[in-house]
Order: structure tokens, then sequence, then C-alpha cells
């Protein structure tokens, strides 16, 4: 059986904004069975960035991956409150 591949990014990367296409191809082209996204420091996100968070641990998860945001900032979680999307990005299964 192959390895679980693990992709560890980080949200302060300038891609997030800047090349949103390559990570979700990076996260989706071989299929990672687990994805960290580091938001220690992070100020609030973007929208863009918030949604295709959503985007990504849904389809991570629904293809039996895991998905992890590792200690969030107070900035970045309120950021993603006032978009409401904290559950769907952090939820209790998604902190670390």
């Amino acid at each position: 059986m192959e390895p679980d591949r693990h992709l560890d990014l980080d949200i302060r990367d300038p891609a997030w904004a800047d090349a949103p296409g390559e990570i979700v191809k990076a996260v989706l082209g071989d299929g990672p069975h687990a994805v960290t996204v580091r938001a220690d420091g992070a100020a609030a996100p973007t929208a863009l960035a918030a949604q295709l968070l959503v985007f990504l641990r849904r389809r991570v998860e629904a293809d039996g991956g895991s998905f992890a945001v590792c200690d969030p900032s107070a900035g970045f979680v309120e950021g993603l409150t006032l978009l409401g999307l904290g559950d769907a990005i952090l939820g209790t299964e998604g902190v670390q």
C-alpha cells in the first residue's frame, strides 16, 4: 500500500491571493490524504482564501483524507468568523 501523502501549506504564502489555482492543483493534483494549513501569526484571510479553504476542506475530506488548520491566530479566527466561515473551516475536528 502506498504511504499517505501529506501536504503542509502556510496561509501566509502569497499564492493564496496571487495563484489560487496553483494551491488547488497542489492539493488535489495527486490526491493528498492529509492537508495541514499553518495559520499561526496570520492576519484575517481574504474572502477568496476563506472560500478556497472551505472548498479544499470539503473536497479532501470527501475523498477520505484529513484537513486541519493548525494554531490559527486570533486575527485569522476573527476574520473567518466575520465571514461566517469559522465553523466550515475550523470546526472542532479542523483545529489542532
